[in-house]
């Protein structure tokens, strides 16, 4: 049976750079564009596969203004640069102490949106960023 993993150690990454303060990640996905196929004699609705469809990966970051990293993502939005972006699972334990890397998922992908989330007393300042992924993604 497969072993449960808590998303712990996670990390995104935007060419070797880790992003910081990450608090939450939602992965990239692999969907299909459907092309009917199916004609008049056809008695079952049937599909082929087709381009891959639009993909958005979204993560939460704890932001800290004027923190270079942080700031480098702003750039990356404003110039519209498409940039080798990983997210890095975590390891899992092995039973004896030591873990083993489980996998890393690279692709390319623009920073689309960089939204704000509201700031009162009580909370971190946060920022949602949306990457929208420009090619294949590559699984090691």
């Amino acid at each position: 049976m497969a072993q449960k993993m808590a998303a712990f150690g996670a990390i995104v990454k935007y060419g070797s750079v880790a992003v910081g303060e990450v608090r939450s990640v939602t992965p990239p996905s692999n969907v299909r564009e459907r092309v009917e196929s199916d004609d008049l004699s056809s008695t079952i609705k049937t599909s082929l596969p087709g381009i891959y469809a639009e993909d958005e990966i979204e993560f939460v970051q704890l932001y800290e203004p004027g923190d270079a990293d942080h700031e480098a993502i702003n750039t990356l939005q404003a110039n519209q640069t498409t940039s080798a972006w990983a997210l890095v699972y975590p390891p899992k334990p092995d039973g004896d102490g030591t873990t083993t890397a489980t996998q890393t998922k690279t692709f390319n992908a623009i920073v689309m949106d960089i939204t704000e989330a509201e700031m009162d007393n009580s909370s971190i300042i946060s920022r949602t960023v949306i990457l929208a992924r420009q090619g294949a993604i590559t699984t090691s």
